[in-house]
């Protein structure tokens, strides 16, 4: 029998176009209007201190502390999507369903023995909805909250939109093995997901102060133009539940400099003292450091145009100089400290609907 010779060609030609990738496309942005997709990331950071030393009127004092912590931060949200326009959404309203955090710390130094404290934070926005809108005047998202919403504007203040991490995208078609150099500052977004959440002990004596590393419950909300490295290398596609899935693994090593002085001077001022201990403290200086160094994966859903799930994990260290003069009794006193912490971090992201 004599095949069509327009039958024959693409049968002819197919595997050799699948061989070397010519069917691959470029993950895109491209979720349907009117799409709800509910999210879920857990961060889990584990920290022991390293080093730590005290000087005390220029004198170095002697100094045994052992710290050991585990917090664990939850960011779960419902976004609705409304219109895209150049790879970017028109309008997202996110609902903030959970916003919580959990720490297990112990510490023992010769002072005051073996102490394990464990505690708790949440957020005012949980339960509410903000709607960032694109901007094209300013070219960024207008942020505020749904119409039926009386909570105060200040919650809106250090949000960001991007929970879909379009960032990792690669910049155009691809196929399997290729990689692409990822701007740094983009990693933020996973490692402070929707931004500055507003998470804050329930105790009012922890005073945003977690005993694992001295900084605040959520240190990547804080994170400001990280340096270094970050590479992605598409790895194929996969199938999940009848679903065409783009897999995108990460390779991460990002640092920050930060001073935080006038967040630390807020916190010691809010910080609440055992009864008939009176002191003031001046805050000079209050420095971190901090330094991720990972890999991971994010999976996306080329059906939908929307992120299917993210799981990164790696090497974290953090580091804190603190400088500060201390009044009791009619004394004064100039302390500087330092605290060098090193463990890990997991960062997952889950979706449904």
């Amino acid at each position: 029998m004599k095949v069509p010779k327009i039958l024959l060609a693409p049968a002819l030609t197919a595997p050799f176009l699948v061989a070397f990738g010519a069917f691959a496309e470029a993950p895109k942005f491209a979720p349907a209007d009117g799409l709800s997709l509910s999210k879920r990331v857990t961060t889990k950071t584990e920290l022991s201190l390293d080093e730590m030393s005290m000087v005390m009127n220029g004198e170095e004092m002697p100094f045994e502390m052992n710290i050991d912590s585990t917090v664990t931060v939850v960011t779960a949200v419902t976004d609705e999507y409304a219109g895209v326009a150049d790879g970017r959404p028109v309008k997202l309203k996110r609902t903030f369903d959970e916003l919580n955090s959990s720490t297990e710390a112990s510490m023992s130094n010769p002072m005051s023995g073996d102490s394990d404290t464990t505690s708790s934070g949440s957020s005012d926005l949980e339960g509410t909805t903000v709607v960032f809108s694109w901007d094209a005047d300013l070219e960024d998202f207008a942020v505020a909250f749904d119409e039926d919403s009386d909570a105060d504007d200040e919650l809106l203040e250090g949000l960001t939109e991007d929970l879909d991490f379009r960032m990792l995208l690669p910049p155009g078609d691809v196929s399997e093995g290729d990689t692409w150099s990822i701007e740094p500052n983009a990693i933020r977004s996973i490692l402070a997901p929707c931004g500055n959440v507003k998470i804050v002990p329930d105790d009012a004596a922890g005073g945003g102060m977690d005993m694992g590393g001295g900084g605040p419950m959520s240190m990547g909300q804080f994170l400001d133009n990280l340096e270094g490295n970050v590479t992605a290398t598409f790895a194929g596609l996969e199938d999940a539940d009848g679903a065409s899935i783009a897999v995108i693994e990460l390779e991460i090593d990002v640092n920050s400099a930060m001073d935080l002085t006038e967040w630390f001077t807020e916190m010691m001022e809010n910080q609440e003292m055992p009864e008939g201990m009176e002191f003031e403290i001046e805050v000079d200086s209050f420095d971190t450091e901090f330094l991720f160094e990972g890999s991971g994966a994010l999976r996306w859903n080329m059906s939908t145009g929307v992120v299917h799930s993210l799981e990164v994990t790696g090497d974290v260290k953090q580091s804190n100089d603190t400088s500060m003069n201390i009044a009791v009794g009619g004394m004064e006193q100039n302390m500087e400290q330092s605290m060098e912490f090193a463990g890990t971090q997991t960062i997952t992201l889950t979706t449904e609907g």
